[in-house]
This record gives C-alpha cells, structure tokens and sequence, in this order.
C-alpha cells in the first residue's frame, strides 16, 4: 500500500513539474515576441516628413511596410510601385535597410514615392510605441510614422 501511495506521489510531482514547465514556455515565447514586434506586421504609412499621408485617387494603393519574420527582408508598396529590399537591425533601435528595389510603374504622385524611398535609405533607427512605429532619419532629421494595421497581411 505504501509503494502505491509513493508512486502516486511521484506522478503528481513529475506532472505539476511537467506543467509549470510549459507554463514557463509559453510564457518565454510571449517575452520575445513583445521584445521583437517589428516583424511580420502590416505598417500603414501615416506621416512622412511631418506631413499626413493623404490617400489621394492617384494612388493605386496605399503606402505601407513589412518586416519579415526571417529578420531580413523587407516589402511594401510606396503608393503606386511595390518594393523590396533587406534591413538590418544592429541592436533594440537601430534599423537600417540595405538597397530598396522597386517596380518602375508611372505615377501621377512620384514626388512622394521618391521622397519615401529616400527616407526609407537613410533610415538609422526606429521606435515602437504601442501599435506605432517610428523611423527615423537622422541626416533628413525627420520621422516617418506608421499604425500596424493587423487585418492586412
């Protein structure tokens, strides 16, 4: 009877083990993605240079970014051309992007995409605040700013 009841014992204990582990996990899993937010996210372009993004007929689509999950490409669309490109994040607020490549379609609002895709090379670091993003162009000394639109992908 004793031997049954120490069994018992141990199986209750490797399984309230076993549990509290997972729990940990899933946990651990939660801490990393709050840590890297940037990643996988549909980012609406809303302000560039201090003025509001207007979506104005000419656009055939609104401006927007993407970071990838692998960490290392990134896509979007400036408003009329789709592009894509790399980015680097050297630590928790530098960002930068290696050469944007885009299509070349006409556009009736080519001044703002050039201006976008300007920015977007001389990005150095980013900030994210709740569902914002920040980038940020040190040399242009000016913020584009971003809302994560989670129903797009």
């Amino acid at each position: 009877m004793k031997l049954v009841v120490r069994c018992l014992g141990v199986i209750a204990i490797a399984f309230a083990v076993g549990c509290n582990t997972s729990k940990k996990t899933a946990s651990d899993n939660v801490e990393i993605m709050t840590r890297t937010p940037l990643r996988g996210i549909y980012w609406k372009l809303t302000t560039l240079l201090g003025q509001p993004v207007n979506e104005a007929p000419s656009k055939t689509r609104e401006a927007f970014i993407k970071f990838g999950s692998d960490g290392k490409s990134v896509g979007g669309n400036g408003g009329c051309n789709v592009f894509g490109g790399s980015y680097d994040l050297a630590d928790s607020s530098h960002l930068s992007f290696g050469p944007i490549m885009s299509t070349k379609m006409y556009c009736e609002d080519a001044p703002f995409e050039n201006t976008f895709f300007k920015f977007l090379d001389r990005t150095d670091s980013y900030l994210i605040n709740g569902d914002t993003l920040f980038l940020r162009n040190a040399e242009m000394d000016s913020t584009a700013k971003f809302v994560a639109d989670y129903f797009k992908k």
